[in-house]
């Protein structure tokens, strides 16, 4: 076990302590920060659930340094997450996908249904296009897949609906003077 310099035992504050890793990690050579991975590697490969046992003890705290990281180095870690999902397309999409699906309780195999029960079409212009959930925003109930124009005519015709305007609006469409043929 490699003995901790005494430059580090006497700084006080963590600024200190900080400033002395950031000093001592600009030092090393390539081969020292491959041989510390390696030696990372092989201990996590030794001690299976150490690292997870450690995060679980105090996860909300471990949250917490991460958003202060993360907040301390916006750039870098933007630029991290960048690199990663441009060398990561594909895993960074099932991510995003497994993402929205949580949010309305969905698994794939619910969408999988899904698109079986509408034979993967859109539910009103029975389209055959990239679709996406719609769900009741009141109640959060999934109510099937619609193509993105369907899902924006529906949220527009929703917030007519919330807006009381709705049966004002469609006596105003059967009411015209002059029907329009190309609307109908």
């Amino acid at each position: 076990m490699r003995a901790v310099p005494e430059v580090f035992l006497m700084a006080k504050t963590p600024e200190q302590k900080l400033a002395y890793m950031r000093q001592y990690r600009a030092a090393r050579t390539p081969e020292q920060v491959e041989k510390t991975r390696a030696y990372q590697k092989a201990y996590r490969a030794a001690h299976p659930g150490l690292a997870k046992a450690r995060y679980w003890k105090d996860p909300e705290a471990k949250r917490a340094l991460a958003r202060e990281w993360q907040k301390a180095n916006t750039a870098r870690s933007t630029s991290r997450k960048r690199a990663w999902r441009e060398a990561n397309l594909e895993k960074d999409r099932l991510r995003l996908r497994r993402q929205q699906l949580k949010r309305y309780g969905l698994t794939e195999n619910d969408v999988s249904e899904l698109l079986a029960k509408q034979r993967g079409v859109c539910a009103i212009c029975k389209m055959a296009s990239r679709l996406c959930v719609d769900h009741c925003h009141s109640t959060g109930r999934v109510r099937g897949l619609l193509c993105d124009r369907c899902n924006r005519r529906l949220g527009v015709v929703e917030a007519i609906e919330r807006s009381g305007t709705l049966a004002r609006t469609l006596e105003y469409l059967d009411l015209e003077v002059a029907p329009c043929t190309k609307c109908f």
